[in-house]
């Protein structure tokens, strides 16, 4: 939430507990943090085992760009949308050949 980046601007605050109660000092907020590892709130954290399991790692220098666009088992990068379709990247990002096999996972 935008306005509620101003209540923990300048303060170094690492602890997940102190950013939650800072946020919960913004008037219209009420954070909760999620414990990932609680049987009785299950949480799905094992993302790296599944993304690496299904897909390809994607090409060195991706983060700076801005704009993605996932379509048919493949990624489209560009810096901006305003760049002409030349600098863009695609690639394929799906390691088996039917990609609608994401549709059931």
């Amino acid at each position: 939430i935008a306005w509620v980046r101003q209540c923990l601007n300048r303060k170094n605050i690492y602890v997940h507990a102190d950013i939650v109660t800072e946020m919960n000092e913004v008037r219209s907020v009420k954070a909760n943090f999620i414990q990932h590892n609680d049987r009785r709130r299950p949480c799905f954290a094992g993302w790296s085992e599944f993304l690496n399991k299904h897909y390809h790692n994607f090409t060195q220098g991706f983060t700076s760009n801005y704009v993605f666009e996932f379509h048919k088992g493949k990624c489209t990068y560009t810096h901006l949308i305003s760049d002409e379709p030349e600098k863009s990247t695609t690639i394929n990002i799906c390691k088996f050949q039917n990609y609608d096999v994401t549709k059931k996972m």
